[in-house]
């Protein structure tokens, strides 16, 4: 279901509703293009968990919205991110079906379930340790939309022969625990790219608390710590650096959450999940605030600090 379009979920149900001799009943919903906030045609996650009833698992897709490349490319970028994404989520999928395999037991224990899921993929960085790799997939895997620290457990395709399979274990990123197992998937022609799949996670209720611990998550991803909550803020923390961060989910509170008299000394963020009018953009705040969709924080802390995602090449 691209882009999450009513008339795409109906389809899928209407699928799914006649697939009784399919083994296996899977829909994936890839998440509207785009920055910003979703058109009101747009179904919520929730909304298409609901449809699709019929399906042994509903796989979300979400990580074209995590990035910005900051160039006139950026929808073919993000479009790109989805469609790779979702090419080698299926790949993993189909390469499971081998009953011969030890893959096999993944699809098995998920008939019937009927459960929420999140996919995400990260190309090996042999450069970097196996723990930032899976920081890096896990970081692929974040989503506004599902609770990816509900999940069961993370199951990892692993298609890399000159490493041994891992051990499960638990990954930490920021202030998450993350409990993460591995399959063997020599034969799926995934190269060195793995594939995550978070198994049954929670919807989010679009809450301002949800969306506040969302951007948490993501600042983990390059490095940085919650040191302090405020009513309508967190400090983040990255050696010396620090960042005070207003998280905002009302299009109305945007211009009014910049603080009127900003110290040079202290960086303010106003970080959100709606579209950012190009008039609040264009503002001649201080030097020291910033407003922006979340998926231009790694470009923000790239250009103010040189931060870089981990396991970045």
């Amino acid at each position: 279901m691209l882009g999450s379009d009513l008339e795409d979920v109906e389809h899928a149900n209407r699928e799914l509703m006649g697939g009784g001799r399919f083994r296996y009943r899977h829909a994936i919903n890839v998440r509207p293009m785009g920055y910003g906030t979703p058109r009101a045609y747009k179904a919520t996650t929730s909304k298409v968990f609901r449809a699709l009833s019929d399906a042994d698992m509903i796989w979300v897709l979400a990580a074209h919205r995590l990035r910005q490349t900051g160039t006139p490319m950026n929808g073919m970028a993000g479009m790109q991110t989805a469609s790779r994404t979702l090419t080698l989520a299926l790949q993993a999928l189909v390469s499971s079906i081998d009953f011969r395999s030890q893959q096999a037991s993944f699809l098995e224990n998920l008939k019937d379930k009927n459960a929420l899921g999140v996919l995400g993929i990260w190309r090996y960085n042999s450069s970097a340790n196996v723990e930032d790799n899976l920081k890096r997939l896990i970081f692929n895997m974040l989503c506004e939309d599902v609770l990816l620290e509900s999940a069961d457990y993370i199951r990892v395709m692993w298609p890399i022969k000159k490493f041994p399979v891992p051990d499960a274990q638990v990954i930490e990123l920021g202030q998450r625990r993350y409990n993460v197992d591995f399959v063997e998937s020599l034969q799926s022609g995934l190269g060195t790219t793995l594939v995550g799949f978070g198994v049954d996670v929670a919807p989010s209720s679009n809450s301002s608390a949800e969306f506040r611990d969302f951007c948490v998550d993501l600042f983990a991803g390059y490095g940085w710590w919650q040191v302090a909550v405020a009513e309508s803020s967190i400090t983040m923390q990255r050696d010396d650096k620090t960042v005070r961060v207003f998280p905002i989910t009302s299009a109305r509170n945007l211009a009014r959450t910049i603080p009127g008299n900003p110290s040079e000394r202290e960086r303010f963020l106003v970080l959100t999940n709606k579209t950012v009018p190009r008039s609040l953009k264009n503002r001649p705040y201080s030097s020291s605030v910033s407003v922006i969709h979340y998926s231009e924080l790694g470009r923000w802390l790239g250009g103010v600090f040189g931060d870089k995602l981990v396991a970045d090449r």
